[in-house]
């Protein structure tokens, strides 16, 4: 005669020893995946932020150079790096209110840097740390790929600027202090 009882249990612990296993595998495939996936997301996020401000702050930039310096050089006022300096009648160029710009969200703890390999004299001492010089010989190879570097405590984008306004390209090319005076529209700049 079979014990009903006992082979009940047997066959429970059958079933529970391939449910447990099974059980285990699948606790320690949530720990690997969901850290790296958290990870991802949050690179993937501070990718798409990047992207977001390097794009408005070239909109920033264009607009200003076609909305006021267009209209303003007609008037007895200049255009200066040096506008804070000089005062009244100077007003900056659209690159320094960048600059300008990136002071003022430094104080939030927003970074945003240009940087080319061809600063203006009164930019030349700005000197390309490891990542920067990287990604800008990276930029060159593709500029429509950005360049990410993760840290632990942060995640360094950088994103090719091209010169896409004519204002900027004849600007650029006539200025006597200009490093490099032979852009031409769509060439990448930072």
């Amino acid at each position: 005669m079979i014990d009903s009882a006992s082979s009940r249990r047997s066959l429970m612990w059958r079933l529970m020893i391939p449910f447990g296993v099974i059980s285990i595998i699948a606790i320690a495939v949530l720990l690997v995946y969901i850290p790296n996936a958290i990870e991802r997301n949050a690179v993937d996020g501070a990718v798409h932020a990047a992207q977001k401000t390097a794009d408005q702050m070239r909109t920033i930039r264009n607009y200003y150079a076609d909305n006021v310096l267009t209209r303003v050089v007609i008037y007895p006022i200049q255009v200066s790096h040096e506008h804070k300096k000089k005062g009244i009648g100077y007003i900056p160029s659209p690159d320094t209110v960048i600059h300008d710009l990136n002071e003022e969200f430094q104080k939030k703890g927003i970074s945003i840097r240009q940087y080319s390999p061809y600063p203006f004299p009164w930019r030349k001492d700005r000197k390309l740390d490891q990542f920067e010089q990287g990604a800008w010989d990276r930029i060159r190879q593709a500029p429509d790929e950005p360049v990410i570097q993760r840290d632990k405590e942060f995640v360094r984008v950088a994103i090719a600027d091209r010169m896409d306004s004519t204002d900027c390209v004849r600007c650029h090319n006539s200025h006597e202090s200009s490093p490099k005076t032979d852009w031409k529209l769509n060439d990448v700049v930072d």
